[in-house]
C-alpha cells in the first residue's frame, strides 16, 4: 500500500507543469525590472534610490533562502510579526518599509506571488555570483 502511494505520488510530481518546482532567472529579471528596480540597484551602491542596493544580498548574514522569499512576498508581513532582521532595515532605511509591488502586479494571487518571488531570487543568485558593478544600475530608455 506505502509503494503504491509513493509511485503514485511520484507520478503525480512527474507530471506536474516544471515551473511549479523550477526557478526561472530569466523570468525573474523580468520580474525585478517591473517590482524592485524602482527602489533597488543590482550593484553594489545604493546611489539615489530609496531601498539598498541588491549585489551580494543572497550572501549577506542572516539571508537564507527562506527569508529571502518570504521577505520579497510579504515585506509587511514580517514586519507584523518583528522579524529582527526586518526591523533593522526598517529602521536603517528611515522607517519606510519596503513596499510589496508583487501584490499588485500578482493580484493578490499567492501562487503567483510565490512563483514571482522564487524567480526573483533565482535572479538576484544569478547577479551575486557575478563581478560586483559600483554605481547604479542603467535602466534602458522607453520608446
Amino acid at each position: 500500500m506505502k509503494t503504491t502511494f509513493a509511485l503514485g505520488i511520484t507520478l503525480f510530481a512527474l507530471n506536474m507543469p516544471s515551473t511549479v518546482f523550477s526557478q526561472d532567472a530569466a523570468q525573474g529579471e523580468v520580474m525585478f525590472k517591473q517590482a524592485c528596480a524602482t527602489c533597488h540597484s543590482l550593484t553594489t551602491e545604493q546611489g539615489s534610490l530609496l531601498g539598498p542596493a541588491l549585489h551580494g544580498v543572497t550572501k549577506r548574514p542572516g539571508r537564507t533562502d527562506a527569508w529571502l522569499t518570504q521577505w520579497i512576498s510579504d515585506p509587511q508581513g514580517m514586519i507584523g510579526k518583528k522579524d529582527p532582521l526586518a526591523i533593522k532595515l526598517l529602521n536603517q532605511y528611515n522607517k519606510v518599509p519596503m513596499t510589496n509591488m508583487l501584490q499588485a502586479l500578482k493580484g493578490g494571487d499567492k501562487t503567483k506571488i510565490m512563483k514571482a518571488t522564487k524567480d526573483i531570487l533565482a535572479f538576484l543568485k544569478l547577479n551575486d555570483a557575478k563581478t560586483p558593478k559600483k554605481g547604479k544600475m542603467k535602466r534602458k530608455k522607453k520608446g
